[in-house]
């Protein structure tokens, strides 16, 4: 009986946490950034080359946590991030997390954030927060330490004018880090967005300590704000770069 060959299952690739793009030959060999990273953060950062021939491909790893640190050598990868992310740096760096399920996700949000942080400045380049859709240049990274987690580093507010009515639409980006998914709200034309800003990241902080995003209907007490916030709706929306899923808020004004 002929046996039938069943083909190998190959795991999906998966999507970097930052992209950092840079201009000239100065990567960093990856002796040198593990002892940048050693010097800022205490270290140790442990290094494993993936590839036997070149330093393209490593594993950062320190801790439990780790990741992928690739140098992109085709130049439509290099294109397709040129046009995503809007720069003509002619290097791209991809910084994929490769930590263990069950991890921390403070911890490896933070510990992808200071590779990328290492990177840009060893290279004078630019990162792009992929999930939350934001940049940094090394003047950025210069006054962000990192040196502790705070949640304005990693989830961000957009604002926009909502196209229909003209209403303030707000709604973080970066909650999808920590297998959440994004708040938006809306707000009167002309009312400062100041304080709905800051309600939504004290909310964000809120579900990531509680490892999970309110369903429809459901209220959540902001003790830090003494603020009653409930979850109205749930939509998806698109973006230039996938889609967001996104629970609607409403508190009183």
């Amino acid at each position: 009986m002929k046996k039938i060959k069943r083909k190998s299952k190959t795991s999906p690739r998966r999507r970097p946490s930052f992209v950092v793009g840079f201009s000239g030959d100065e990567y960093p060999p990856p002796g040198f950034f593990a002892g940048w990273f050693d010097q800022q953060y205490g270290g140790p950062l442990h290094i494993r080359f993936l590839d036997s021939d070149s330093h393209d491909a490593i594993e950062a790893r320190h801790v439990d946590w780790q990741a992928k640190i690739t140098l992109v050598r085709s130049d439509e990868e290099v294109s397709r991030w040129q046009d995503q992310v809007g720069w003509e740096h002619a290097q791209v760096v991809e910084v994929v997390s490769t930590s263990p399920v069950g991890s921390m996700k403070q911890d490896v949000v933070l510990f992808l954030s200071r590779l990328a942080r290492g990177l840009t400045l060893l290279t004078d380049g630019t990162a792009y927060d992929v999930i939350a859709g934001r940049h940094f240049n090394p003047s950025d990274w210069s006054d962000c330490s990192l040196n502790d987690f705070h949640i304005g580093d990693h989830v961000c507010i957009k604002e926009e004018e909502h196209m229909l009515d003209g209403r303030q639409w707000l709604h973080t980006r970066g909650l999808a880090k920590f297998g959440l998914e994004e708040f938006e709200v809306f707000l009167p034309r002309g009312l400062s967005s100041s304080a709905a800003i800051d309600r939504l990241l004290d909310l964000s902080v809120h579900c990531i300590s509680q490892g999970k995003s309110p369903k429809v209907g459901e209220r959540v007490y902001l003790v830090s704000n003494a603020l009653d916030i409930q979850v109205v709706h749930h939509r998806t929306h698109p973006c230039s770069d996938g889609q967001l899923n996104l629970r609607q808020v409403e508190w009183d004004h």
